[in-house]
């Protein structure tokens, strides 16, 4: 879940953990997660931000960062770490003796609203053991997330 893993990163976990332990009693943590499938309302809908100790600002921003975090353009090489596949990325692109770190900082850089400087420009995806639908798929989806 993206908004426990932002909450990790930025090390708000263990006072929402606290925090929902000690207004909500009644429902374990991990019930409340494994239920909450809405990305950006699970941290709305744990407790009330008003009767928190941090209160109702500090909640207000930690939400407000998370959401800039969930729709932020997510460079290649990040959504390619997160989906478990740039070892392979990497190996399937450099197949033909290129640099593969050249290319996604390049991309990285480069204005996602003007170039479709994507997985599609990487390699011949015919030729990779996992096949065209797979990269094919990650690509459709990669441009999905970072569309203006």
């Amino acid at each position: 879940m993206k908004t426990l893993q932002f909450l990790q990163n930025n090390g708000y976990l263990n006072s929402f953990k606290a925090e929902y332990k000690l207004q909500r009693p009644d429902v374990p943590f991990d019930d409340f997660i494994g239920r909450s499938g809405w990305e950006k309302g699970t941290l709305m809908m744990a407790f009330s931000w008003s009767d928190s100790n941090a209160g109702f600002d500090y909640w207000s921003q930690v939400y407000s960062d998370l959401i800039d975090w969930i729709e932020a353009p997510k460079s290649l090489r990040e959504f390619l770490t997160e989906k478990g596949v740039l070892a392979q990325f990497v190996r399937e692109f450099e197949v033909d003796e290129r640099d593969a770190d050249e290319f996604l900082e390049h991309e990285a850089k480069a204005d996602k609203s003007k170039t479709s400087y994507t997985i599609s420009g990487a390699f011949t995806w015919k030729k990779t053991r996992a096949g065209h639908q797979f990269w094919s798929d990650l690509n459709k989806e990669y441009k999905a997330l970072n569309k203006a």
